[in-house]
């Protein structure tokens, strides 16, 4: 469905330049292209201001990037984008690619190309040959644009993404890579689930030196630590993830401190030594839709409400070790979140996305009656070489992954 700010005109031509206040960056989405009645979920404009911040997000230890705003010839705002290079993920993956993040803009294919350009050429200037995105900022964060599910309430985690921008992104020569989706299991108390659990234990022996226990707040200095290194060695051969170091992986983790429900943090134990993980947080999508990105301490009160009044879960990671994948603690770790979930009243659970050709991780799911919820793509294109350096951009294929990771 096409909205009234969706066809707003835009008169060319486009120019793109840092915003002179960070405050008409941040807020452009809500005045200019989701309106009152959508299913956007923006974040606090605090929380968003400290993420691109260098001064306060540890990102920019090994990362550069700008906020960029798109003006008409009027010097009307009619898009946004940020552009950021991240180093360690370039050495780390052998690669040289240039992220566009937080992208929003009207729909104007000008207005895209303007904006994408202007990330490519911020590339350029650092040798990389390809340009991919939306990753805001990070695989830890927001990553994908929708390609369909539009109607559908995304929750905690998920991106959601006007209708258009699949069309803008192809006018602008980019190519979708890694398709999504995510699922939903819409009344997870209707679920036999001690039952589903005592089958796979018995298909699998193994699992008996196995031990489910959730963190300990009392601890959470050690926890947090031990969450990382489990998520560390789940992922560190997955595309476009990073290993996380100590203040990264905290600046992610701190914020949701007052809204997170221990109980739904899982480590899997074997014989006492941790082997993976999975991460579930009370969804405060409806919430922050409400306050639309306004509010600071009063927000976060009206978050931690949102959390007692448990309308939905959500799964928004989970890692097994890779010596402990084939096992079935992959789908331990999934049945007994639900269970849990279901124990504390929570609803409706919703499950963080898996790459679409990961059948295995996607066939863990299928205990739940899970169904699909959104679909998502990264989109890419090479950079033509410069005139500086004469290289030639190369293009990445399709990957199959999952936030997930191989676990069942």
């Amino acid at each position: 469905m096409t909205s009234k700010r969706e066809r707003l005109s835009v008169s060319g031509p486009i120019r793109t330049r840092p915003p002179s206040s960070l405050s008409a960056w941040i807020t452009f989405p809500r005045r200019l292209v989701y309106g009152r009645d959508s299913l956007w979920t923006p974040p606090l404009d605090s929380e968003l201001a400290t993420i691109i911040d260098p001064r306060r997000n540890p990102y920019f230890r090994h990362a550069v990037g700008v906020p960029l705003l798109a003006l008409d010839a009027r010097g009307a705002t009619v898009g946004r984008v940020y552009a950021h290079i991240d180093h360690a993920y370039n050495v780390y993956h052998g690669e040289k690619v240039v992220w566009f993040g937080f992208f929003e803009c009207l729909n104007d294919p000008d207005v895209a190309r303007a904006l994408l350009d202007a990330v490519a050429a911020f590339g350029r200037r650092w040798e990389c040959d390809r340009l991919s995105g939306p990753m805001s900022l990070t695989y830890w964060r927001e990553m994908g644009a929708l390609v369909d599910g539009y109607e559908l309430e995304p929750s905690t985690d998920m991106a959601y993404t006007a209708s258009y921008y699949p069309a803008l992104f192809e006018a602008s020569g980019l190519s979708a890579v890694y398709p999504m989706e995510t699922t939903r299991v819409e009344d997870a108390r209707a679920l036999d689930l001690n039952g589903k659990l005592d089958e796979l234990r018995r298909a699998h022996p193994e699992l008996r030196d196995v031990q489910l226990r959730p963190v300990q707040r009392s601890d959470a200095d050690r926890e947090i630590d031990l969450l990382r290194d489990l998520i560390n060695s789940a992922y560190r051969d997955a595309p476009y993830v990073t290993p996380l170091t100590r203040e990264e992986y905290r600046a992610v983790v701190l914020p949701l401190l007052p809204v997170i429900d221990s109980a739904l943090v899982l480590v899997a134990e074997q014989l006492g030594v941790p082997i993976g993980c999975i991460i579930g947080v009370p969804d405060t999508a409806p919430t922050l839709r409400r306050l639309r990105g306004r509010g600071d301490l009063l927000a976060l009160m009206r978050l931690q409400g949102a959390a007692r009044r448990r309308r939905g879960a959500v799964m928004t990671l989970a890692a097994v070790i890779p010596r402990a994948r084939g096992t079935g603690v992959g789908q331990l770790l999934i049945l007994e979140l639900a269970r849990v979930a279901q124990m504390r009243g929570y609803r409706r659970l919703t499950l963080t996305w898996a790459a679409e050709e990961n059948r295995r991780i996607i066939g863990a799911y299928a205990p739940l009656g899970a169904t699909p919820l959104h679909h998502l793509a990264m989109f890419e294109r090479p950079l033509a070489p410069t005139a500086a350096t004469g290289r030639t951009g190369t293009t990445a294929g399709t990957i199959a992954t999952t936030k997930l990771m191989s676990m069942s």
